[in-house]
């Protein structure tokens, strides 16, 4: 999953923002993103690219992989913009990888999240 502020460098500009408040921005969507998955029984690590955040998520056997994202990114989405008024995020998925595919897989969420920002 890639979680993508889209709109972060135009929002910093237009409310003259410094390093330090984009820096915390940047941080409340990695902790919304470690938060988010815990309601639909997952495990994530996730880390930043950028103003990007990746997250690679674990789901327990048997969940629909993807209702489970979907729920994820739905989750995600409602309480950073809850956090941070007027923010836009686009938020891709992959779906199930083994470990030796995980940079194509996180190459391909960054692709949806590029396609949704269109």
């Amino acid at each position: 999953m890639v979680i993508d502020p889209w709109n972060l460098a135009t929002l910093a500009d237009e409310r003259g923002l410094s390093e330090q408040e984009r820096q915390r921005i940047r941080a409340t969507i990695v902790s919304e993103t470690r938060q988010g998955p815990r309601a639909a029984e997952c495990t994530v690590l996730c880390g930043l690219e950028g103003d990007r955040v990746f997250a690679l998520l674990g789901l327990l056997p048997g969940k629909s992989i993807d209702a489970t994202l979907g729920e994820v990114a739905k989750t995600i989405h409602a309480s950073v913009s809850r956090r941070v008024e007027g923010l836009e995020l686009v938020i891709g998925t992959g779906g199930q990888v083994h470990p030796e595919s995980l940079p194509r897989a996180f190459d391909e969420a960054k692709e949806a999240a590029r396609y949704g920002a269109k």
